[in-house]
């Protein structure tokens, strides 16, 4: 009975401390709200260099070693190729591309999206100091390519040729013919429209990034396109750029580093003239001629009617 009692005076005297210490607390200032919520507390402790191909990048991609895992800052990564990141609060997810979202990936899953296609991750990410980490072989679950460790504890990246896509011709969208005069006109009713990567359907967003922009014309055509720049150009058949008509998709490459490194990352709409009309940043929707900047990036033109 005695020591009922004296558990009874220490539970009084600790739920006493606990609200003094809540009342004290509550009108101190919150620390800031870390980037993600899921946290771990751990130093990094060694900057990698990444190699793809022939090139190499200074070292600046931040690592950390925990247990028998080396993880890899995945926002270093894909900046060090030249990706643009976004953190999307309302989903909860990380996106990643460039004028078009590539990839998400969600701190708390061992499951991510590349190209609208979901992805098995051999490890979940790891948040730590307020940052997505992965394993390199959950990038290159990701990536769809050998991502390695040198003796130096360095990135190896096999490079990526999208170059080589194949076609799957005119009989997959199951069209006819279009008529690429009429597209080009209703493309250039939205000049100006807002950018925004990983936007929503037009009629809910009024916003387009630049593949949603191409579908969005071709769906009014009667041609149904995937969401992703690198899906949309697997459909129809390759042309040259001296042998372009109008209504052709022209596809470009992300990464500006490394040149070997050809991932479909843009698209545009061909419009005659040797012009295009696309979308990215602050110009929105917008017309650029094809040759000069964007003649440096281009990989390939597709065909998608008669």
């Amino acid at each position: 009975m005695g020591i009922n009692k004296q558990n009874g005076k220490i539970l009084a005297v600790f739920l006493s401390l606990t609200i003094l210490l809540a009342a004290c607390s509550a009108g101190q200032p919150q620390p800031p709200q870390k980037k993600y919520s899921v946290q771990e507390a751990e130093q990094e402790n060694h900057l990698a260099s990444m190699k793809v191909g022939n090139d190499i990048s200074a070292p600046s991609i931040r690592t950390v070693q925990s247990g028998n895992d080396r993880l890899i800052s995945v926002e270093d990564f894909f900046k060090t190729l030249d990706f643009q990141t976004a953190w999307d609060e309302n989903q909860k997810v990380l996106k990643i591309g460039d004028s078009d979202v590539l990839y998400a990936i969600y701190p708390d899953r061992d499951q991510a999206i590349a190209e609208e296609s979901l992805v098995e991750l051999p490890q979940a990410p790891r948040v730590i100091n307020g940052q997505a980490y992965l394993t390199a072989e959950s990038l290159a679950a990701i990536m769809g390519t050998s991502v390695t460790w040198d003796p130096l504890h360095n990135l190896l990246v096999q490079p990526i040729d999208d170059d080589q896509i194949s076609d799957e011709g005119l009989q997959a969208l199951g069209i006819p013919q279009i008529d690429e005069n009429k597209m080009v006109i209703k493309s250039l009713e939205y000049k100006g429209v807002p950018y925004l990567r990983g936007a929503d359907p037009y009629p809910k967003s009024r916003r387009f990034d630049c593949s949603s922009f191409v579908r969005y014309l071709y769906k009014d055509a009667g041609i149904h396109l995937p969401r992703t720049a690198r899906a949309q150009a697997r459909k129809g058949f390759k042309v040259s750029m001296k042998n372009l008509q109008k209504g052709d998709l022209l596809f470009f490459y992300t990464p500006g580093r490394f040149k070997s490194n050809k991932i479909v990352g843009h698209v545009g709409m061909y419009i005659g003239n040797g012009k295009m009309i696309h979308t990215y940043g602050k110009p929105g929707v917008t017309i650029s001629p094809i040759h000069g900047y964007w003649e440096t990036r281009f990989l390939f033109a597709k065909r998608l009617g008669r």
